[in-house]
């Protein structure tokens, strides 16, 4: 009966698996992303990295100089794995997958807790069913989502006993982003605690990723220009004199909104365990954030496994009858009610974060404005201009450097040199064909560089130029090719 409730959750994530991965898919046709730099980014890394190219490297120490806690050392293990499928679609693949098989060890642990196949096939029916969470996959490609299955894997070693096991999801969860072996260090700092103090494996893990975060923090600070400072997302802290000069603005305008969608559909259970608060970093990133935008969803990665940790906890007390010792049937209920706010959390608001504010520019898409559920079919419509895109797109070889502005660059990362073309710290002329959509996409997510009159100039620049062939032009996008190059 324990392996038939067990195999159910195996076919629950292959289910979602392949949901998840058509609907990255409808959105990549579609030529809509939450995040068109970090996309591309991370796609170029892996590229680079599986082909074995320095680029691959020098792509990697650019990214941690420019952007602010993206120091992710898990991608060259994964690295290894894209080789099977080279493309911006193993990220569509390895992001639902790692979120959906974290079901695994969290059905193994209420398995082990609650002493029920069925109560443990609910709760890890209820994380795959849980919507908010889904905002992680919404086309967000960040390795700390990757913490999301490790934290679960570290529970699940130290119940179960396996030290070995339990030092591997360990160092992975410190490998997936700058802050990550925070997490490690509240994790084993609770467990060695809930040990009674006596798990020298625990305190081992503690001391080592306190050192681990040090030295993620000072290797953060040799790398960046700007010396000490934390960028939580839309909202920049310059070290002590920024905070004496009051720029410190704790909680988001949308803080209180984010944590109804998260918690509503878990009754707030998760706030009554000591273990859930240990997902304290992820509410600190949170609350400096200036307001929470959905392309920073991903901030939270870490605290989704640990809000369903709580949970199976909570209902162990209640089976214990620790809590509410009187009513026997307690747990029952509160697991079906869990089941019912999980399917009921994908018909509710469940995107992280408000859509239709903009924090850096004027919103010029107004198509995403008001739209409530990662579900709409907005998202995954594709519109003349996007064919027209794909058309462009499909006539550049695979092998030729090209720029292109920002929405399109994720499409075109999976080469040795591509550029976004208005990013000053490159030289975006210097290649083979250039891709220019002449409108702005931004809708309030996923910035990107865009100047009007220097998209104007480039225009202009290049239709002059005799070095420069006009391929395609039509509904505002427009394909260049250096001369002297065969399509």
């Amino acid at each position: 009966m324990s392996k038939r409730r067990e195999l159910l959750v195996y076919v629950s994530i292959l289910g979602y698996t392949l949901i998840f991965f058509r609907l990255a898919d409808l959105r990549y046709l579609s030529l809509f992303s939450y995040e068109w730099e970090d996309l591309a980014q991370v796609n170029s890394i892996l590229w680079n990295i599986a082909h074995l190219r320095m680029q691959g490297l020098i792509n990697m120490i650019r990214f941690t100089g420019d952007t602010n806690f993206h120091l992710m050392p898990i991608l060259f293990p994964v690295a290894l794995l894209y080789r099977a499928l080279p493309s911006v679609h193993f990220l569509f693949l390895l992001i639902p997958f790692a979120i959906s098989v974290t079901a695994i060890p969290l059905f193994r642990i209420a398995r082990h807790k609650l002493g029920s196949n069925w109560a443990a096939f609910v709760v890890a029916l209820s994380f795959l069913l849980y919507a908010p969470k889904n905002s992680l996959v919404f086309l967000d490609a960040d390795p700390v989502i990757l913490t999301i299955p490790f934290l679960a894997g570290m529970y699940w070693a130290a119940v179960k006993q396996k030290p070995n096991w339990f030092l591997l999801y360990s160092v992975l969860t410190g490998m997936c982003r700058t802050e990550a072996p925070f997490y490690v260090l509240t994790m084993s700092s609770y467990l060695w605690w809930n040990s009674g103090r006596s798990d020298r494996t625990f305190l081992r893990m503690t001391v080592i990723a306190l050192i681990w975060s040090a030295a993620n923090l000072l290797l953060y600070v040799a790398l960046s220009n700007d010396g000490l400072f934390i960028d939580a997302g839309t909202y920049r802290i310059g070290g002590l004199l920024s905070f004496l000069r009051g720029e410190l603005l704790l909680f988001p305008v949308n803080f209180s909104a984010t944590l109804l969608k998260l918690f509503v559909p878990l009754l707030f259970i998760p706030l009554f365990s000591k273990i859930f608060y240990t997902a304290l970093p992820a509410l600190l990133v949170l609350a400096l954030q200036r307001e929470f935008l959905p392309q920073r969803a991903h901030y939270l990665a870490p605290m989704i496994p640990i809000m369903f940790l709580a949970l199976i906890d909570v209902l162990e007390k209640i089976r214990n009858k620790s809590i509410a010792p009187g009513l026997p049937r307690l747990g029952t209920a509160v697991l079906a009610i869990i089941l019912a706010g999980a399917v009921a959390s994908n018909f509710a608001p469940n995107i992280l974060g408000d859509l239709s504010r903009g924090h850096q520019e004027e919103i010029r898409d107004k198509r995403f404005i008001g739209v409530r559920t990662l579900y709409d079919p907005v998202f995954y419509a594709q519109q003349e201009d996007d064919r027209v895109a794909w058309r462009m797109l499909n006539r550049i070889p695979a092998d030729a450097s090209v720029s292109a502005t920002g929405d399109l660059i994720g499409h075109l990362s999976s080469r040795p040199v591509f550029h976004e073309l208005l990013d000053p710290t490159s030289n975006p002329l210097d290649v083979d064909y250039i891709l220019i959509r002449n409108r702005n996409m931004y809708f309030g997510a996923g910035h990107y560089f865009w100047d009007e009159e220097k998209i104007r100039n480039t225009i202009q620049t290049l239709r002059e130029s005799p070095d420069w062939e006009l391929l395609d032009d039509e509904l505002g996008l427009i394909l260049f090719q250096r001369k002297h190059q065969q399509l």
